[in-house]
């Protein structure tokens, strides 16, 4: 009787030795398991991979003029010239021959004459002068 237990012993542990190498067959996964969705295949674009559309031919005319040209901007009535782009609002129209006068950006202000404790807005402050100490020693 001992002899039928062994020999039964030595075949259930086969079949488990044989059933846990054969776990992960496609064949025996399938029956356990709902099959697995398929992989999504992932392109990927390091700019190696360039657009072939085909470009589409613009007329330079009816690009913008690029910044530092001096533009013609109407609103209404009102007429305005910029060297950037037209302010929103604002058409770009072209220019007509004739002059235009440039006018400086601003009118400096003078020192207050006799110091009068605060400094002037081009006389450095105390905290400038520091930073300029601090920045290049003598």
């Amino acid at each position: 009787m001992t002899l039928k237990r062994l020999v039964i012993g030595f075949a259930l542990v086969f079949l488990a030795a044989l059933a846990w190498r054969l776990r992960l067959l496609d064949v025996l996964t399938g029956l356990a398991a709902p099959p697995r969705p398929a992989p999504v295949q992932i392109k990927f674009d390091n700019g190696s991979v360039r657009d072939t559309t085909p470009t589409v031919k613009v007329d330079p005319k009816s690009l913008p003029a690029p910044i530092g040209v001096l533009r013609k901007c109407l609103h209404g009535q009102q007429v305005s010239y910029t060297n950037s782009f037209c302010p929103p609002g604002t058409r770009e129209a072209p220019l007509s021959k004739g002059t235009v006068n440039v006018v400086a950006g601003g009118v400096e202000a003078k020192p207050p004459a006799g110091g009068g404790g605060q400094p002037g807005p081009l006389e450095p402050t105390a905290q400038e002068k520091l930073i300029e100490r601090v920045v290049n020693p003598r």
